[in-house]
């Protein structure tokens, strides 16, 4: 931005100088003076872009489709489709539109070295049972929804990735709305 600002400026100030003095070098100045305007509207262009279209609301939901690193997922985000290993990115949208599930968990698995395949889907899957029906407002057993999750491999975890997602998935197809708090699904 203050580029062309500065290519502005100084190209005034070159138009002048060169009217007084009669000097060459008018096409540059009118070079610089346009390619200073055309850098400020893009600059503005862009800012008001990011501005107006922003990944999430206020409120942290999901405002337009998008792919988000497994890192910036958050609990109420709405799954565009089911993950598949290895699972560094997943597609989120926002939950007024068709999806196939909402993750209702996100938390990281603590220890510095793998604790084993077995260690690791005990944990996901005791965890991921026990939080759906606190998430859904449901009685445990009785919530209408499959679980899925993703769970961090040995290669993730090495890298420094040891999350864990729960996610609820519609039993017959796709979802519209939050599930937060509605209770059981519906048959």
């Amino acid at each position: 931005m203050c580029g062309g600002f500065l290519g502005v400026v100084f190209g005034i100030i070159a138009l002048a100088r060169i009217r007084r003095t009669g000097a060459g070098g008018r096409g540059m100045a009118i070079t610089g003076i346009v390619g200073g305007i055309i850098w400020l509207l893009v600059t503005v262009l862009v800012l008001a872009f990011a501005i107006a279209h922003p990944t999430r609301d206020h409120n942290g939901r999901v405002t337009s489709a998008q792919t988000l690193d497994i890192k910036e997922l958050k609990i109420g985000d709405c799954v565009a489709e089911r993950p598949t290993s290895p699972v560094t990115t997943v597609k989120v949208e926002p939950c007024t539109r068709g999806h196939v599930g909402e993750i209702y968990d996100v938390s990281t698995m603590s220890g510095s070295s793998y604790p084993g395949n077995a260690a690791v889907d005990s944990y996901t899957t005791e965890r991921c049972r026990r939080l759906l029906p606190l998430y859904l407002s449901a009685t445990p057993g009785q919530s209408g929804y499959d679980i899925y999750y993703v769970a961090p491999s040995q290669e993730s975890w090495d890298g420094g990735r040891k999350i864990v997602v729960c996610l609820l998935l519609g039993k017959s197809g796709e979802l519209t709305g939050s599930a937060k708090g509605t209770g059981p699904a519906p048959n």
